[in-house]
């Protein structure tokens, strides 16, 4: 059996070292090729981070963690879903002039003739495009409408944990697992290679959780090959076993980017 075929529930007694995070607290995000200021997302964690270790050093148990906290790991590539700063085709084929190409603005919307804004960020183009047939019920009989996608915006992905420069990263085409830690500036000494946590959007808005045997894919001993980033996947490096995985998404992803709709868009507003 592969790490990465561990049930969750092998993993379910938390360490009771609560420093590994306290360092991941002056992280700063970056982008590819321009270092931004840390946003108020990363001030607002880095508060939780202090008040919840702080509080929980005078108990000698850290809270068990739920095996049910995530759902199985599924590979099956999802629909593609369109997100701020995708370039769009809209096309009406018995309506031409109605035609347009827009870019999803920072607040998910676009904006069209006759009928105004309207919500795009987080459909897919399909699903776009119906509500947009909806849309135009009222201006026009029967409404047409295809969406195509022109240009793709940036990738969007959280690394956390016992990497360098822990934080969120955008970057334009494919990543992968291995290639993302570096972008984070690598592995600390600390970083138990072997664990890496994978942890992705279901298509029902739940975490799935993939455990990465990242030392052995880079010494070439490993059965797996890396594994290509989707969007606002969250990658985390722990100190000893992933069970420390439970402790993060809580304090950073359950309570302040909750794995719902609103997931992609809380990232959008906070990076744009």
């Amino acid at each position: 059996m592969g790490r990465s075929d561990h049930p969750i529930s092998e993993f379910i007694q938390i360490s009771d070292q609560r420093r590994y995070l306290l360092k991941d607290l002056s992280c700063k995000i970056r982008t590819t090729g321009h270092d931004k200021k840390p946003s108020r997302l990363v001030t607002l964690f880095a508060g939780c981070v202090i008040f919840a270790f702080t509080s929980a050093g005078c108990s000698t148990t850290a809270p068990q963690q739920s095996s049910s906290r995530f759902l199985a790991w599924s590979d099956a590539q999802p629909a593609y879903r369109l997100q701020t700063g995708d370039q769009l085709s809209i096309v009406h084929p018995y309506s031409p002039e109605l035609n347009q190409d827009v870019t999803i603005l920072p607040d998910g919307r676009i904006v069209l003739p006759l009928v105004g804004a309207a919500s795009a960020a987080d459909k897919a183009p399909e699903e776009l495009a119906q509500d947009l047939e909806n849309k135009y019920l009222s201006e026009l009989k029967e409404p047409d409408i295809t969406v195509i996608p022109r240009t793709i915006g940036p990738m969007k992905f959280v690394v956390g944990g016992e990497v360098g420069n822990p934080g969120i990263f955008t970057y334009t085409g494919r990543i992968g697992v291995v290639e993302a830690l570096f972008t984070a500036g690598g592995f600390e000494d600390t970083a138990n290679r072997s664990t890496v946590a994978l942890i992705r959007r279901s298509e029902d808005d739940q975490p799935m959780l993939k455990v990465i045997d990242v030392a052995a894919i880079l010494s070439g001993t490993g059965t797996e090959a890396d594994v290509p980033l989707q969007q606002y996947d969250v990658l985390y490096v722990p100190k000893s076993t992933v069970a420390e995985v439970g402790t993060w998404v809580d304090l950073y992803i359950t309570r302040i980017l909750p794995f719902n709709r609103g997931f992609s868009y809380s990232l959008n507003k906070t990076l744009e």
